[in-house]
């Protein structure tokens, strides 16, 4: 199962970079991860270019401007870039513990949502 996370945020690079630490440290990594960026400042652009060097898989910065809350316009763009048979979605400030993407895909079911 080809897994892609995508991880909605908004002006909160340091709340980024523990959503990350908790990505690239998973039993099962993700084969990708997008980030779904509402228009934050080049702060969060810079933070996604420092972890994407030692990532452990592609990390991708989906990002539009800051023209109001949409979040989920950006999300339902980053989804339409993704290449998962399944996809996950996370909140910018919810730190994945290490068991957080083997469990998703446990509990996958073809036609179903699995919200948790």
């Amino acid at each position: 199962m080809n897994v892609s996370v995508i991880v909605t945020t908004y002006n909160r690079p340091k709340a980024l970079i523990k959503v990350l630490s908790g990505l690239a440290h998973q039993i099962r990594f993700a084969d990708e991860v997008i980030v779904a960026d509402d228009g934050s400042l080049q702060e969060t652009a810079a933070v996604l270019k420092a972890a994407a060097k030692e990532f452990p898989c592609p990390l991708v910065h989906a990002w539009h401007p800051d023209t109001g809350f949409r979040a989920a316009k950006i999300r339902n763009e980053a989804i339409r870039r993704s290449d998962g048979d399944y996809i996950v979605l996370l909140d910018g400030d919810c730190i994945p513990n290490r068991h957080f993407l083997k469990d998703h895909i446990q509990l996958a079911r073809k036609g179903c949502f699995f919200q948790g």
